[in-house]
Protein backbone atom coordinates (compact mmCIF):
# COMPACT_ATOMS: atom_id res chain seq x y z
CA UNK A 1 0.00 0.00 0.00
CA UNK A 2 3.19 2.08 -0.12
CA UNK A 3 2.37 3.50 -3.32
CA UNK A 4 -1.13 4.27 -2.83
CA UNK A 5 -2.99 8.03 -2.20
CA UNK A 6 -4.08 8.83 0.88
CA UNK A 7 -7.95 8.68 -0.53
CA UNK A 8 -7.56 4.92 -1.98
CA UNK A 9 -5.54 3.68 1.43
CA UNK A 10 -8.56 4.70 2.58
CA UNK A 11 -10.67 2.93 0.12
CA UNK A 12 -9.40 -0.10 0.23
CA UNK A 13 -10.43 -0.40 4.18
CA UNK A 14 -13.39 0.21 3.40
CA UNK A 15 -14.84 -3.30 2.34
CA UNK A 16 -17.69 -4.56 0.58
CA UNK A 17 -18.53 -1.04 -0.18
CA UNK A 18 -18.74 0.60 -3.74
CA UNK A 19 -15.28 2.71 -3.94
CA UNK A 20 -16.95 5.38 -6.38
CA UNK A 21 -20.13 6.01 -4.50
CA UNK A 22 -17.51 6.77 -1.48
CA UNK A 23 -14.87 9.55 -2.96
CA UNK A 24 -17.18 12.27 -2.46
CA UNK A 25 -17.31 11.38 1.27
CA UNK A 26 -13.54 11.34 1.92
CA UNK A 27 -12.56 14.58 1.15
CA UNK A 28 -8.62 15.77 2.38
CA UNK A 29 -8.92 14.95 5.73
CA UNK A 30 -5.48 13.44 7.19
CA UNK A 31 -6.58 10.64 8.80
CA UNK A 32 -3.79 8.53 9.03
CA UNK A 33 -1.71 9.85 11.96
CA UNK A 34 -5.14 8.47 14.05
CA UNK A 35 -5.18 5.52 16.14
CA UNK A 36 -6.18 1.97 14.32
CA UNK A 37 -8.95 1.69 15.97
CA UNK A 38 -10.28 5.27 15.49
CA UNK A 39 -9.90 4.91 11.90
CA UNK A 40 -11.80 1.75 11.64
CA UNK A 41 -14.91 3.79 13.84
CA UNK A 42 -14.48 6.13 11.23
CA UNK A 43 -14.48 4.38 8.42
CA UNK A 44 -17.80 2.50 9.60
CA UNK A 45 -19.54 5.75 10.81
CA UNK A 46 -18.66 6.69 7.10
CA UNK A 47 -20.16 3.46 5.43
CA UNK A 48 -23.50 2.66 7.94
CA UNK A 49 -24.77 6.32 7.96
CA UNK A 50 -23.31 8.55 4.76
CA UNK A 51 -21.29 10.91 6.58
CA UNK A 52 -18.69 12.87 4.90
CA UNK A 53 -15.44 11.62 6.59
CA UNK A 54 -13.81 15.02 7.30
CA UNK A 55 -16.72 16.34 9.24
CA UNK A 56 -17.07 13.07 10.76
CA UNK A 57 -13.84 13.29 12.22
CA UNK A 58 -13.85 17.36 12.90
CA UNK A 59 -17.05 16.55 14.88
CA UNK A 60 -15.12 14.02 16.95
CA UNK A 61 -12.11 16.12 17.52
CA UNK A 62 -14.76 18.78 18.79
CA UNK A 63 -16.18 16.61 21.15
CA UNK A 64 -13.26 15.17 22.43
CA UNK A 65 -11.72 18.59 23.63
CA UNK A 66 -15.03 19.32 25.21
CA UNK A 67 -14.82 15.44 26.97
CA UNK A 68 -11.61 16.32 28.05
CA UNK A 69 -11.75 20.14 29.06
CA UNK A 70 -9.75 21.84 31.65
CA UNK A 71 -8.53 18.37 33.69
CA UNK A 72 -5.46 18.80 31.36
CA UNK A 73 -3.70 21.56 29.98
CA UNK A 74 -0.80 21.26 27.60
CA UNK A 75 2.90 22.55 27.73
CA UNK A 76 3.50 24.89 24.74
CA UNK A 77 6.55 27.17 26.14
CA UNK A 78 8.09 28.14 29.63
CA UNK A 79 4.54 29.68 31.77
CA UNK A 80 2.65 29.49 28.69
CA UNK A 81 -0.12 26.73 29.23
CA UNK A 82 -3.09 25.37 27.31
CA UNK A 83 -6.77 23.69 27.98
CA UNK A 84 -7.96 22.10 24.76
CA UNK A 85 -10.05 25.54 23.65
CA UNK A 86 -11.03 24.30 19.59
CA UNK A 87 -13.45 26.92 17.87
CA UNK A 88 -14.82 24.99 15.00
CA UNK A 89 -17.33 26.06 12.19
CA UNK A 90 -17.87 22.79 9.31
CA UNK A 91 -18.76 24.93 6.59
CA UNK A 92 -20.92 23.29 2.92
CA UNK A 93 -23.50 23.55 0.93
CA UNK A 94 -27.01 22.44 1.68
CA UNK A 95 -27.79 18.96 2.16
CA UNK A 96 -24.14 17.95 2.21
CA UNK A 97 -24.22 16.31 5.57
CA UNK A 98 -22.55 19.03 8.30
CA UNK A 99 -25.09 18.50 10.96
CA UNK A 100 -25.30 14.50 10.78
CA UNK A 101 -21.80 14.19 12.14
CA UNK A 102 -22.03 16.54 15.03
CA UNK A 103 -25.15 15.35 15.99
CA UNK A 104 -22.90 11.49 16.19
CA UNK A 105 -20.27 13.17 17.67
CA UNK A 106 -21.80 15.19 20.79
CA UNK A 107 -24.65 12.21 21.59
CA UNK A 108 -22.35 10.69 24.62
CA UNK A 109 -22.25 14.72 26.43
CA UNK A 110 -25.52 15.25 25.32
CA UNK A 111 -26.47 12.10 27.45
CA UNK A 112 -24.38 13.26 30.46
CA UNK A 113 -26.23 15.95 30.37
CA UNK A 114 -29.63 14.89 30.19
CA UNK A 115 -28.73 12.65 33.62
CA UNK A 116 -26.94 15.84 35.10
CA UNK A 117 -30.33 17.72 34.51
CA UNK A 118 -32.81 14.44 35.41
CA UNK A 119 -30.84 14.39 38.71
CA UNK A 120 -31.06 18.15 39.48
CA UNK A 121 -34.67 17.87 39.36
CA UNK A 122 -34.69 15.54 42.00
CA UNK A 123 -32.14 17.18 43.58
CA UNK A 124 -34.60 20.53 43.08
CA UNK A 125 -37.88 18.87 44.59
CA UNK A 126 -35.65 18.07 47.68
CA UNK A 127 -34.45 21.49 47.89
CA UNK A 128 -37.94 22.77 47.84
CA UNK A 129 -39.51 20.01 50.20
CA UNK A 130 -36.47 21.20 53.01
CA UNK A 131 -37.07 24.36 52.40
CA UNK A 132 -40.56 24.22 53.56
CA UNK A 133 -40.22 21.94 56.23
CA UNK A 134 -40.21 23.87 59.74
CA UNK A 135 -38.47 21.56 61.36
CA UNK A 136 -35.53 22.08 59.15
CA UNK A 137 -32.60 23.72 60.32
CA UNK A 138 -30.52 26.32 58.63
CA UNK A 139 -31.39 26.82 54.86
CA UNK A 140 -30.59 23.92 52.45
CA UNK A 141 -28.60 24.47 49.88
CA UNK A 142 -29.76 25.09 46.60
CA UNK A 143 -28.87 22.49 43.83
CA UNK A 144 -27.02 24.01 40.66
CA UNK A 145 -27.29 22.69 37.15
CA UNK A 146 -23.63 21.81 35.82
CA UNK A 147 -24.22 21.27 32.09
CA UNK A 148 -21.31 21.06 29.21
CA UNK A 149 -23.33 22.06 26.01
CA UNK A 150 -25.75 25.26 25.58
CA UNK A 151 -26.84 26.19 22.52
CA UNK A 152 -29.63 28.89 23.43
CA UNK A 153 -28.27 31.80 25.53
CA UNK A 154 -27.37 35.32 26.65
CA UNK A 155 -23.68 36.43 27.16
CA UNK A 156 -24.59 36.21 30.73
CA UNK A 157 -26.52 33.00 30.96
CA UNK A 158 -22.93 31.51 29.24
CA UNK A 159 -20.91 33.18 32.03
CA UNK A 160 -23.28 31.44 34.49
CA UNK A 161 -23.21 28.04 32.76
CA UNK A 162 -19.39 27.92 33.36
CA UNK A 163 -19.62 29.22 36.35
CA UNK A 164 -21.51 25.90 37.37
CA UNK A 165 -18.82 23.93 35.76
CA UNK A 166 -15.61 24.60 35.88
CA UNK A 167 -14.26 21.60 33.98
CA UNK A 168 -15.70 23.26 30.59
CA UNK A 169 -18.49 24.69 28.22
CA UNK A 170 -19.37 23.86 24.88
CA UNK A 171 -20.93 26.63 22.65
CA UNK A 172 -23.03 24.03 20.29
CA UNK A 173 -25.07 25.53 17.25
CA UNK A 174 -26.49 24.23 14.31
CA UNK A 175 -26.78 27.31 12.01
CA UNK A 176 -23.54 29.67 14.03
CA UNK A 177 -24.17 32.62 12.24
CA UNK A 178 -27.80 33.25 13.28
CA UNK A 179 -26.66 33.04 17.11
CA UNK A 180 -23.81 35.31 16.31
CA UNK A 181 -26.22 37.86 14.59
CA UNK A 182 -28.98 37.47 16.85
CA UNK A 183 -27.23 37.37 20.58
CA UNK A 184 -25.33 39.99 19.22
CA UNK A 185 -28.39 42.66 18.46
CA UNK A 186 -29.00 42.58 22.36
CA UNK A 187 -25.66 42.74 23.74
CA UNK A 188 -23.57 45.22 22.00
CA UNK A 189 -20.85 42.70 21.03
CA UNK A 190 -20.69 41.64 24.52
CA UNK A 191 -20.06 37.93 23.14
CA UNK A 192 -17.56 38.60 20.75
CA UNK A 193 -15.52 40.29 23.59
CA UNK A 194 -16.11 37.22 25.89
CA UNK A 195 -15.27 34.36 22.86
CA UNK A 196 -12.02 36.15 22.51
CA UNK A 197 -11.06 36.54 25.89
CA UNK A 198 -11.66 33.21 25.87
CA UNK A 199 -10.35 31.52 22.90
CA UNK A 200 -6.78 32.94 25.04
CA UNK A 201 -7.55 31.30 28.03
CA UNK A 202 -7.61 34.69 29.77
CA UNK A 203 -10.00 35.29 32.69
CA UNK A 204 -13.51 36.80 32.32
CA UNK A 205 -15.06 38.97 34.80
CA UNK A 206 -18.73 40.06 34.50
CA UNK A 207 -20.74 41.97 37.24
CA UNK A 208 -24.15 42.91 37.13
CA UNK A 209 -26.25 45.11 38.56
CA UNK A 210 -29.12 42.53 39.30
CA UNK A 211 -26.04 40.07 40.96
CA UNK A 212 -24.99 40.33 44.55
CA UNK A 213 -21.38 38.71 43.41
CA UNK A 214 -19.32 39.08 39.81
CA UNK A 215 -19.11 35.85 37.98
CA UNK A 216 -15.07 35.51 37.84
CA UNK A 217 -13.63 32.38 35.48
CA UNK A 218 -9.82 31.98 36.15
CA UNK A 219 -9.16 29.23 33.61
CA UNK A 220 -12.29 29.39 31.05
CA UNK A 221 -12.25 26.39 28.78
CA UNK A 222 -15.10 27.27 26.01
CA UNK A 223 -15.30 24.75 22.74
CA UNK A 224 -17.76 25.85 20.07
CA UNK A 225 -18.57 24.07 17.08
CA UNK A 226 -21.58 24.72 14.67
CA UNK A 227 -22.38 24.25 10.90
CA UNK A 228 -22.95 27.36 8.78
CA UNK A 229 -24.05 26.90 4.45
CA UNK A 230 -20.98 28.43 1.94
CA UNK A 231 -22.43 31.44 0.67
CA UNK A 232 -23.00 32.71 4.21
CA UNK A 233 -19.06 32.84 5.27
CA UNK A 234 -19.49 36.14 3.77
CA UNK A 235 -20.99 37.51 6.86
CA UNK A 236 -18.36 37.25 8.83
CA UNK A 237 -16.81 39.51 7.03
CA UNK A 238 -19.93 41.50 7.10
CA UNK A 239 -19.53 41.49 11.16
CA UNK A 240 -16.78 42.51 11.43
CA UNK A 241 -14.80 39.70 12.33
CA UNK A 242 -11.66 40.06 10.57
CA UNK A 243 -11.26 43.24 12.37
CA UNK A 244 -11.63 42.16 15.76
CA UNK A 245 -9.65 38.84 14.91
CA UNK A 246 -12.66 36.17 15.73
CA UNK A 247 -11.82 34.77 11.83
CA UNK A 248 -8.05 34.27 12.86
CA UNK A 249 -9.24 31.75 15.89
CA UNK A 250 -11.85 29.69 13.85
CA UNK A 251 -10.59 26.61 12.25
CA UNK A 252 -12.79 26.00 9.49
CA UNK A 253 -13.96 22.41 8.30
CA UNK A 254 -15.34 23.01 3.95
CA UNK A 255 -16.27 20.62 1.76
CA UNK A 256 -16.11 22.02 -2.01
CA UNK A 257 -18.40 18.97 -2.76
CA UNK A 258 -22.23 20.33 -3.93
CA UNK A 259 -23.65 16.95 -4.68
CA UNK A 260 -26.03 15.17 -2.29
CA UNK A 261 -25.32 11.43 -1.89
CA UNK A 262 -28.02 9.25 -2.64
CA UNK A 263 -28.98 7.01 0.61
CA UNK A 264 -27.45 3.33 0.80
CA UNK A 265 -28.34 0.15 2.39
CA UNK A 266 -26.93 0.07 5.67
CA UNK A 267 -23.49 -1.32 5.62
CA UNK A 268 -23.12 -4.88 7.87
CA UNK A 269 -21.12 -3.25 10.84
CA UNK A 270 -19.66 -5.86 13.61
CA UNK A 271 -19.87 -3.55 16.13
CA UNK A 272 -22.18 -0.38 16.72
CA UNK A 273 -20.30 2.74 15.74
CA UNK A 274 -22.39 5.10 18.32
CA UNK A 275 -21.56 1.96 21.81
CA UNK A 276 -17.85 2.67 20.56
CA UNK A 277 -17.91 6.45 20.30
CA UNK A 278 -19.39 6.68 23.77
CA UNK A 279 -16.98 4.56 25.64
CA UNK A 280 -14.46 6.88 24.24
CA UNK A 281 -16.43 10.33 25.17
CA UNK A 282 -16.96 9.04 28.63
CA UNK A 283 -13.68 7.07 29.19
CA UNK A 284 -12.25 11.08 28.63
CA UNK A 285 -15.01 12.88 30.78
CA UNK A 286 -13.82 10.75 33.62
CA UNK A 287 -10.58 12.27 33.17
CA UNK A 288 -10.07 14.06 37.04
CA UNK A 289 -10.35 17.69 37.16
CA UNK A 290 -9.38 19.27 40.11
CA UNK A 291 -10.89 22.00 41.75
CA UNK A 292 -9.88 24.00 44.63
CA UNK A 293 -13.69 25.28 45.46
CA UNK A 294 -12.49 27.69 48.41
CA UNK A 295 -10.69 29.71 45.72
CA UNK A 296 -13.07 28.75 43.00
CA UNK A 297 -10.07 27.46 40.85
CA UNK A 298 -9.12 24.42 38.70
CA UNK A 299 -5.95 23.21 39.38
CA UNK A 300 -5.34 21.36 36.05
CA UNK A 301 -2.38 18.26 35.12
CA UNK A 302 0.00 19.25 32.64
CA UNK A 303 1.17 17.50 29.95
CA UNK A 304 4.14 18.03 28.43
CA UNK A 305 5.44 17.92 24.82
CA UNK A 306 8.37 15.25 24.85
CA UNK A 307 12.40 16.70 22.72
CA UNK A 308 10.84 15.39 19.68
CA UNK A 309 7.50 16.41 19.89
CA UNK A 310 9.01 19.89 20.76
CA UNK A 311 11.48 20.00 17.95
CA UNK A 312 8.55 19.42 15.20
CA UNK A 313 6.49 21.86 16.61
CA UNK A 314 8.94 24.51 17.47
CA UNK A 315 10.28 23.91 13.17
CA UNK A 316 6.85 24.13 11.66
CA UNK A 317 6.57 27.29 13.69
CA UNK A 318 9.48 28.83 12.53
CA UNK A 319 9.15 27.79 9.07
CA UNK A 320 5.60 29.51 8.72
CA UNK A 321 7.37 32.61 10.19
CA UNK A 322 10.24 32.52 7.54
CA UNK A 323 7.36 32.50 4.75
CA UNK A 324 5.52 35.06 6.51
CA UNK A 325 8.34 37.53 6.87
CA UNK A 326 9.18 36.96 3.49
CA UNK A 327 6.19 38.77 1.97
CA UNK A 328 7.71 42.78 2.31
CA UNK A 329 4.22 43.97 2.22
CA UNK A 330 2.73 43.78 5.53
CA UNK A 331 -0.75 44.36 4.49
CA UNK A 332 -0.49 41.23 2.82
CA UNK A 333 0.62 39.34 5.79
CA UNK A 334 -2.36 37.01 7.06
CA UNK A 335 -2.98 37.43 10.91
CA UNK A 336 -4.20 34.25 11.14
CA UNK A 337 -0.99 32.78 11.83
CA UNK A 338 -0.50 34.00 14.98
CA UNK A 339 -3.11 31.55 16.32
CA UNK A 340 -1.96 28.74 14.50
CA UNK A 341 0.35 27.34 17.05
CA UNK A 342 -1.73 27.75 19.74
CA UNK A 343 -4.39 25.34 17.91
CA UNK A 344 -1.81 23.65 17.05
CA UNK A 345 -0.81 22.96 20.36
CA UNK A 346 -4.80 22.04 21.44
CA UNK A 347 -5.14 19.80 18.66
CA UNK A 348 -2.10 17.95 19.63
CA UNK A 349 -3.84 17.73 22.85
CA UNK A 350 -6.62 16.05 22.09
CA UNK A 351 -5.18 13.48 19.64
CA UNK A 352 -2.69 11.99 21.99
CA UNK A 353 -5.82 11.54 24.59
CA UNK A 354 -7.58 10.01 21.57
CA UNK A 355 -4.99 7.51 21.49
CA UNK A 356 -4.95 6.95 24.68
CA UNK A 357 -8.47 6.47 25.33
CA UNK A 358 -8.43 4.04 22.19
CA UNK A 359 -5.32 2.16 23.90
CA UNK A 360 -2.68 2.91 21.76
CA UNK A 361 -0.55 5.42 23.42
CA UNK A 362 -0.23 7.21 27.42
CA UNK A 363 -0.58 10.16 28.28
CA UNK A 364 2.67 11.19 30.26
CA UNK A 365 3.60 13.35 27.32
CA UNK A 366 3.19 14.44 23.75
CA UNK A 367 4.78 12.20 21.33
CA UNK A 368 6.39 12.93 18.00
CA UNK A 369 3.80 11.01 16.11
CA UNK A 370 0.67 13.06 18.06
CA UNK A 371 3.15 16.24 17.11
CA UNK A 372 3.11 15.03 13.00
CA UNK A 373 -0.88 14.01 13.13
CA UNK A 374 -1.41 17.66 14.38
CA UNK A 375 0.55 19.32 11.76
CA UNK A 376 -1.13 17.81 9.05
CA UNK A 377 -4.40 18.28 10.89
CA UNK A 378 -3.51 22.00 11.54
CA UNK A 379 -2.61 22.34 7.72
CA UNK A 380 -5.94 20.85 6.98
CA UNK A 381 -7.85 23.55 8.41
CA UNK A 382 -5.63 25.87 6.32
CA UNK A 383 -6.14 24.48 3.35
CA UNK A 384 -10.05 24.95 3.95
CA UNK A 385 -9.59 28.22 5.46
CA UNK A 386 -7.67 29.42 1.89
CA UNK A 387 -10.30 27.73 0.13
CA UNK A 388 -13.51 29.65 1.64
CA UNK A 389 -10.86 32.90 0.80
CA UNK A 390 -10.74 32.46 -2.38
CA UNK A 391 -14.66 31.91 -2.67
CA UNK A 392 -15.10 34.56 -1.07
CA UNK A 393 -13.10 36.94 -3.24
CA UNK A 394 -14.02 35.85 -6.67
CA UNK A 395 -17.83 36.16 -4.78
CA UNK A 396 -16.50 39.82 -5.36
CA UNK A 397 -16.05 39.95 -9.00
CA UNK A 398 -18.56 40.34 -11.67
CA UNK A 399 -19.52 38.28 -14.39
CA UNK A 400 -17.12 39.38 -16.96
CA UNK A 401 -14.15 39.22 -14.55
CA UNK A 402 -14.50 35.81 -13.59
CA UNK A 403 -15.03 34.18 -17.02
CA UNK A 404 -12.34 36.07 -17.48
CA UNK A 405 -9.99 34.96 -14.80
CA UNK A 406 -11.24 31.01 -15.38
CA UNK A 407 -10.07 30.94 -18.92
CA UNK A 408 -6.99 32.18 -18.28
CA UNK A 409 -4.38 29.32 -17.42
CA UNK A 410 -2.12 28.69 -14.59
CA UNK A 411 0.89 30.96 -16.02
CA UNK A 412 0.09 33.46 -18.70
CA UNK A 413 1.50 36.77 -19.95
CA UNK A 414 0.32 39.99 -20.50
CA UNK A 415 -0.48 39.17 -24.17
CA UNK A 416 -2.42 36.11 -23.18
CA UNK A 417 -4.08 37.95 -20.87
CA UNK A 418 -5.65 40.89 -23.09
CA UNK A 419 -6.01 37.93 -25.56
CA UNK A 420 -8.85 36.47 -23.16
CA UNK A 421 -10.11 39.71 -22.27
CA UNK A 422 -11.23 39.94 -25.66
CA UNK A 423 -12.94 36.63 -25.66
CA UNK A 424 -14.89 37.80 -22.73
CA UNK A 425 -15.32 41.64 -24.15
CA UNK A 426 -12.93 43.04 -21.76
CA UNK A 427 -11.05 46.35 -23.08
CA UNK A 428 -7.31 46.44 -22.98
CA UNK A 429 -7.29 49.15 -20.46
CA UNK A 430 -9.65 46.82 -18.18
CA UNK A 431 -7.44 43.83 -19.03
CA UNK A 432 -3.91 46.24 -17.26
CA UNK A 433 -6.18 47.72 -14.51
CA UNK A 434 -7.25 43.86 -13.55
CA UNK A 435 -3.52 42.13 -13.63
CA UNK A 436 -2.85 44.87 -11.27
CA UNK A 437 -5.61 44.69 -9.03
CA UNK A 438 -5.62 40.64 -9.09
CA UNK A 439 -1.99 40.97 -8.19
CA UNK A 440 -2.89 42.86 -5.03
CA UNK A 441 -6.14 40.91 -3.95
CA UNK A 442 -3.98 37.70 -4.30
CA UNK A 443 -5.47 36.19 -7.30
CA UNK A 444 -2.28 36.86 -9.20
CA UNK A 445 1.38 36.44 -9.01
CA UNK A 446 3.16 38.27 -11.05
CA UNK A 447 6.80 36.57 -11.78
CA UNK A 448 8.69 39.11 -14.14
CA UNK A 449 7.46 41.48 -16.41
CA UNK A 450 5.04 40.56 -18.40
CA UNK A 451 4.44 36.87 -17.06
CA UNK A 452 1.86 36.00 -14.47
CA UNK A 453 1.17 33.10 -12.66
CA UNK A 454 -2.38 32.16 -11.02
CA UNK A 455 -1.94 31.69 -6.85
Amino acid sequence: MGGLTMENKLLSLCTGMNSDAMKDQIGNFPLEGFPAKMKKLVLDVVRQENYPLDFTVVAMLSAAASAIGNSYQIKIKGQWLSSPILYMMIVGNPGIGKTPPLDFAYDPIRKDDSRRYAHFIEEMKEYERRKGNKNETGEPEKPVLRRSIISDFTPESMIRAHDANLRGLTIYVDEIMGMFQSVNRYSNGQLIEQLLTAHSGKPLNVSRCGQPLPFHIHQPCINIIGTTQTYRIKELLDMGFVENGMMDRFLFAYSPNRKIDHWKKDAVIAEEPGEIWSKIINKLMNLPCNIDNVNHMVNSEIIAMNDEAFDMMYAWRNDMVDRINSIEDEKKRDTRFAKDPLNLARIALVIQFLRWAFDEADKTFIDEKTMATAIQVINYFTDCYLQLMKILKEDNLDSIEKAWFEELPNSFTTAQAIEGGEQVGMAHRTVNRNLTRFVDKGFLKKIKQGQYEKV
